[in-house]
């Protein structure tokens, strides 16, 4: 038999496209040299990919999630990458989205804005935290306020109280 040992290197961009050069030695049965198999393979697209990957991962990793690789041209492995890559990015804005206008709400003094997209996982977690938090902000200042209503009313008594011993006194 005649055995094939391999050893690969990557070269350099060679007229615009990213090769990868395979040199095969062949080997005959007895051991010896019987000659050389040069494979060259094209990986522009994997390193292209890799490269819009590297871009949109580092923009989502510096809080940019609007970013998006483009499945134009992928196919197989690539464009599933691409698909899967520009979900998690969707998903993650548009939770980070929600959070936004619920807290630039609460901010605001409005505890009336909540988290109404369905999230799972970590997400749901986050969601159901947030809403909750809204939940007791809301009932704690209803407190506050029938207790101020309260105290209120028993000091326009007190004071109504305060008018009529102040009138009876002046009799």
């Amino acid at each position: 038999g005649v055995r094939v040992l391999s050893d690969s290197f990557r070269m350099p961009e060679l007229g615009g496209r990213t090769m990868v050069v395979q040199a095969s030695p062949i080997l005959g049965a007895d051991g010896t040299r019987a000659g050389t198999v040069v494979e060259w393979i094209d990986r522009s697209l994997e390193v292209g990919v890799e490269h819009e990957l590297e871009d949109v991962i580092a923009a989502a990793a510096a809080g940019d999630l609007g970013k998006r690789t483009s499945l134009d041209g992928k196919q197989g492995f690539h464009a599933k990458l691409a698909e899967q890559i520009n979900a998690v990015l969707a998903t993650n804005a548009a939770f980070v989205s929600d959070l936004q206008r619920v807290f630039t709400a609460l901010a605001a003094g409005r505890l009336t804005e909540r988290v109404e997209a369905d999230y799972r996982g970590a997400f749901g977690q986050l969601k159901a935290d947030a809403n909750s938090t809204i939940d007791r902000l809301a009932e704690t200042v209803r407190g506050i306020q029938l207790n101020a209503d309260l105290v209120n009313a028993g000091s326009v008594e007190l004071a109504h109280g305060n008018e009529n011993l102040s009138q009876r006194t002046e009799e």
